[in-house]
């Protein structure tokens, strides 16, 4: 598996959450879907594959 498949959930979901989290109504569904355990997975997830972006620069 590589990376670009690795994280390609990720990069939907967090596509996702940023189109949800400009519209007031679905605030509150995006509140409710993630708890504190799945807010932490998903920014860990998210600093891994920063770090990955970042590593194909040099």
């Amino acid at each position: 598996m590589t990376n670009v498949e690795k994280y390609e959930t990720l990069f939907a979901t967090l596509t996702s959450f940023y189109i949800i989290g400009r519209y007031d109504v679905y605030k509150q569904k995006i509140s409710k879907d993630l708890d504190n355990k799945s807010s932490k997975e998903l920014l860990n997830k998210s600093k891994e594959a920063f770090a990955w972006l970042k590593s194909l620069q040099t």
